[in-house]
């Protein structure tokens, strides 16, 4: 069984090499952009912002995806609100 104090120092270089690998990610956004490159995302960062406007604003759907639902609806009878 591993003494306390070996466990402590473990985890504290695996908190160390985390941090420095997130500084190291976060650095990226300082990175030299292209010219046509307005902003430089992080690993995620796009669909979380995504996801935050469908759930403020809903999903956009095509005139052919409503279409299709509709008809769907109407082969099993349901009402949609499309």
């Amino acid at each position: 069984m591993l003494e306390p104090h070996y466990v402590m120092r473990i985890a504290h270089a695996v908190l160390v090499d985390f941090c420095m690998r997130c500084l190291r990610v976060v650095g990226m956004r300082s990175a030299t952009k292209a010219a046509v490159v307005e902003r430089i995302y992080l690993p995620g960062e796009m669909e979380w912002a995504f996801e935050r406007e469908t759930n403020r604003h809903g999903v956009s759907l095509t005139a052919l995806t409503v279409d299709s639902l509709k008809g769907l609806a109407a082969d099993v009878r349901v009402d949609g609100p499309f």
